[in-house]
């Protein structure tokens, strides 16, 4: 395995960095950070590595996260992102942890340069229902302080098929629930994987 940094322009001339983990797999699988993460923090590149034996494996910063260069537009501007305008409670004690935990010094090269917050937002209601063979896997904590259960529930109702929707009890936000489950999490997402894109070869 090695691992080569990409250098890509977006359609509106925004440089976005990445990282390629390469291990001569014939699949490859983007993954995709949360907000105020970026592709060289600690627990990011430990789920890049998670799926190394089965995938090759490319990480992007996002706008202004990590390396890349521009502002971040809270998913105005990040088109190919999978992110949308979700429901968000900042002020639940446990996001504003998380918060603080991101922007301490053991959250590496974690800053973010903030766009407009005022730009229209994309919902991600109103794009999941034109996917078009693109399966989809939906899993999410019962303890999310961030994002509802809810709003998974309803993107996967909302979805068409392949999907799939995986309520994992007890599980935190994002990242967190990853260092809660890790072989869980890893478990589900390459079965999930291996049906899916095994389903699509050749087309």
């Amino acid at each position: 395995m090695f691992t080569q940094k990409l250098s890509l322009t977006t359609r509106d001339g925004v440089c976005v960095e990445g990282l390629l983990y390469e291990g001569g797999n014939s699949n490859l699988v983007l993954v995709a950070h949360g907000f105020f993460q970026n592709k060289d923090t600690r627990i990011m590149q430990r789920i890049s590595e998670s799926f190394l034996n089965d995938f090759d494996v490319l990480v992007m910063d996002f706008r202004r996260h990590g390396s890349s260069g521009g502002t971040f537009t809270l998913t105005a501007r990040e088109w190919d992102a999978p992110i949308g305008s979700i429901d968000y409670h900042f002020w639940r004690k446990e996001a504003f942890d998380n918060l603080i935990e991101n922007f301490s010094p053991n959250g590496i090269g974690k800053g973010v340069r903030l766009g407009n917050p005022f730009l229209r937002k994309f919902r991600a209601l109103e794009r999941v229902r034109y996917l078009r063979n693109t399966p989809v896997f939906f899993i999410h904590g019962t303890h999310d302080w961030l994002i509802r259960p809810r709003h998974s529930q309803k993107m996967h109702e909302y979805a068409p098929q392949p999907k799939k929707l995986h309520i994992v009890e007890n599980g935190l936000h994002a990242e967190k629930m990853y260092e809660q489950f890790p072989d869980d999490l890893q478990k589900w997402t390459l079965e999930w994987f291996h049906q899916t894109l095994g389903s699509q070869q050749g087309e």
